[in-house]
């Protein structure tokens, strides 16, 4: 069986943007982690947050019912 692939754009809020592709069936902490290693974060200074509710890293997409190029936010720590 396959996975189905979805993108993801992730926003920082203040006009960033990093689209990911991401398996519908795979847990947020790995797009954490790659979000983490594209923006040279670590990744616990940030979290995101899906339709104003904060994402679990055990969440998949597929649970949220997310579709291809919904937004994420980025809420960061740093600047």
């Amino acid at each position: 069986m396959s996975d189905n692939y979805i993108h993801l754009r992730i926003s920082d809020g203040a006009g960033n943007e990093t689209v990911l592709r991401v398996s519908t069936t795979d847990p947020f902490h790995g797009v954490v982690q790659r979000y983490a290693d594209e923006t040279g974060q670590a990744h616990e200074d940030f979290s995101f947050s899906y339709e104003g509710t904060r994402l679990m890293s055990t969440s998949t997409p597929h649970e949220l019912k997310m579709d291809d190029n919904d937004i994420v936010l980025a809420e960061g720590t740093r600047v």
